[in-house]
């Protein structure tokens, strides 16, 4: 399929209320370089938990993080308001 018909089709989906846009974590990676490993290995390091970028399951790291703060998220949404509250060039 033609990059075109796709937009295309994308397009009038959204325009007529029937689609949905999905967009992974790793989108501001390119215009950031904030992506889930390097988020998470400050917390991890700190828990004296090595992770690896490759294979392991980095959402669950991030569950397990808030766990071990007895289910208080603030160290890990700290984190991530930090990493993205810069300027990007």
């Amino acid at each position: 399929m033609r990059k075109e018909t796709v937009i295309n089709k994308i397009s009038n989906a959204l325009y007529e209320n029937r689609g949905v846009i999905f967009v992974g974590s790793g989108i501001s990676v390119l215009s950031t370089k904030v992506d889930w490993f390097n988020l998470l290995k400050p917390l991890s390091d700190d828990l004296n938990i090595v992770i690896d970028n490759e294979h392991d399951d980095l959402p669950l790291i991030a569950q397990y993080i808030v766990n071990e703060h007895t289910g208080n998220r603030g160290p890990l949404i700290n984190t991530i308001s930090k990493a993205f509250n810069k300027n990007f060039h």
